[in-house]
Formats: structure tokens, sequence, C-alpha cells
């Protein structure tokens, strides 16, 4: 999933189409790094061997980075965010 670097700072929700017709939405609250990946128990595919029982699903993000910053929003992120 895609995520705006604002919200792989702040945290986020996102809603993922699940192979049941279902949307499952899903709360982010960690800071998102480039090696993120979120688990969620039972929500997988079908276990073959195990049937009613569902694998965990593995959802990866790939942060979007802004292209350009103007002077006084660099100003303003090294005022913010530590080093």
């Amino acid at each position: 999933a895609k995520v705006p670097l604002v919200d792989a700072l702040t945290g986020f929700k996102v809603d993922v189409p699940m192979l049941d017709n279902r949307v499952l939405r899903v709360n982010v609250q960690d800071v998102v790094k480039p090696t993120y990946t979120k688990i969620v128990r039972g929500e997988g595919m079908p276990r073959a061997k195990e049937p009613g029982q569902k694998g965990d699903l593995v959802i990866t993000f790939d942060v979007v980075w802004p292209t350009r910053l103007d002077d006084n929003t660099k100003a303003q992120l090294k005022a913010l965010l530590p080093r």
C-alpha cells in the first residue's frame, strides 16, 4: 500500500480489499519505515490442511516521499524532527 510520508510518521488507517469481498480496515499506529510490515493475525489466505482456518495477512508499505521541499518547510522539519 502506498502511504504519504506524513501518514507514515503520524499513523493512519488503510482499507484492504479481501478475497471474500470484505474490506478490512487496518489501523497502523507505528512509524512506517521502508522495511516495515504489518501482520494481521487470522486474516490471510485459507490454510489448505486446516479447513476454516486462515493464515496471517502480511501488508507491506511503500512510503511516498515528497519530490521537493521549499526552504521554509525544510527549516520547520529540522526544528521538529529529532536527529
